[in-house]
């Protein structure tokens, strides 16, 4: 694909990043497909090394349809529409 690139990996708005203080990914995809990335962090203390971590993803985006909206509708036991009656406190 046109445009991929270390700070464009997988096209959304926004686009993948990571949290430098939680490392979570983040994003939500524009395009369909499936993308591979892998994520690296390195471990410093007092300017040195001192660890590595790698993994690998597979983010698989496909089109969903909308849920659509649940309508609700009762009856009583006699058959007829429920409607909420008011009740007044007096």
């Amino acid at each position: 694909m046109a445009g991929l690139g270390t700070q464009n990996q997988i096209p959304g708005n926004p686009t993948l990043g990571i949290d430098a203080r939680t490392g979570r990914l983040m994003v939500r995809p524009t395009q369909l497909g499936l993308f591979v990335f892998g994520v690296r962090c390195t471990e410093y203390r007092g300017g040195q090394k001192i660890g590595e971590t790698r993994r690998d993803f597979q983010l698989y985006v496909l089109n969903c349809p909308r849920n659509t909206v649940p309508s609700l509708q009762l009856r009583t036991s006699a058959g007829v529409p429920y409607r909420p009656a008011a009740i007044h406190c007096g």
